[in-house]
């Protein structure tokens, strides 16, 4: 196991950008050496702009690496135009961005309030030449809910999927130019809304119907609970909730056979109150998220095997 931190990193967007006021985390990040003529690994995490006036504003950060994690490029903000947030006076910029690769680019997804005060799911082209518009996602032609985070993407047959719930299992099939989402399999299990998207779900190399991932769960914790507020960071000590990780494995079976899902036992790193796994890469490798503010990459997190059953 390597462990890298990335605070170096994120203090540098904190200086370059926000003058030494801001909150950066919330990394992920992907392999891109098997897209033609790119090598190395693309890293993104969120920046909270905290300077006085600015309402806590958000951005996406990102930057190149080698395969040794050694920096390729400086970090810079992409372009995403936000809602209007000096009537908001809220956080209305991209949330917590999820890096994944499709037909050939670079995409994020993440969440972001709108004008009209709901919260909804976007997605963005990093790297395409057709275009870098942001493409809010709906389900259905309608909004379900109206605040929507967390949807977990993977790639199958050359489509995007999502998953939308894991308990109930719900996928979604999402078209990037219209940015409409088909529900394309629901079941009936109990609710479960501890159960949320955490990093891209991975298809496996020797089996192209079975995919991995690493949601994360949420615990409302007591005011007294075994971590301090003070010995935590900011942003961290302003929530009450435990934040941990969670391995699943979904795969599909023949055509008519419904999907199968695992979900595997929490996983505490090192039993402070935030740990989210963001990004994940082909050897295994995770980004995880420790208390909102290190952000390190740990390989490999759980070697991948072939799912049992």
């Amino acid at each position: 196991m390597t462990t890298q931190d990335f605070y170096p990193v994120h203090k540098w967007i904190g200086d370059h950008f926000f003058e030494g006021h801001a909150w950066v985390y919330n990394g992920a990040a992907t392999d891109v050496a098997f897209i033609s003529g790119t090598t190395g690994k693309v890293y993104v995490c969120r920046a909270r702009d905290m300077r006085p006036g600015k309402h806590a504003q958000s951005h996406v950060a990102i930057q190149h690496f080698d395969d040794e994690w050694k920096a390729m490029s400086s970090p810079r903000l992409l372009p995403i135009t936000a809602a209007d947030n000096s009537k908001l006076k809220m956080d209305t910029g991209p949330q917590d961005a999820r890096i994944f690769i499709f037909r050939g680019d670079v995409w994020i997804v993440f969440n972001m309030l709108c004008a009209d005060g709901f919260r909804r799911i976007h997605i963005y082209n990093v790297t395409g030449d057709h275009g870098r518009d942001v493409i809010p996602l709906r389900v259905d032609g309608s909004d379900r809910s109206k605040t929507e985070k967390n949807w977990t993407p993977f790639v199958f047959n050359n489509e995007l999927f999502f998953i939308y719930y894991f308990a109930p299992l719900v996928i979604l099939r999402c078209d990037v130019k219209t940015g409409f989402c088909r529900v394309v399999y629901s079941n009936s299990t109990e609710r479960r809304p501890e159960l949320r998207g955490g990093s891209p779900a991975l298809q496996m190399a020797d089996d192209r119907t079975h995919f991995f991932g690493y949601l994360h769960t949420t615990t409302f914790l007591p005011k007294r609970h075994e971590f301090e507020a003070d010995e935590l960071p900011i942003p961290a000590k302003a929530t009450a909730h435990l934040y941990r990780a969670r391995r699943f494995d979904l795969t599909f079976g023949k055509p008519g056979l419904p999907p199968k899902l695992r979900i595997g036992d929490e996983i505490a790193f090192t039993g402070k109150q935030i740990e989210q796994i963001y990004g994940i890469g082909l050897g295994g490798w995770g980004i995880v998220n420790v208390n909102d503010r290190q952000t390190v990459v740990k390989t490999p997190l759980v070697s991948p095997k072939k799912l049992e059953g």
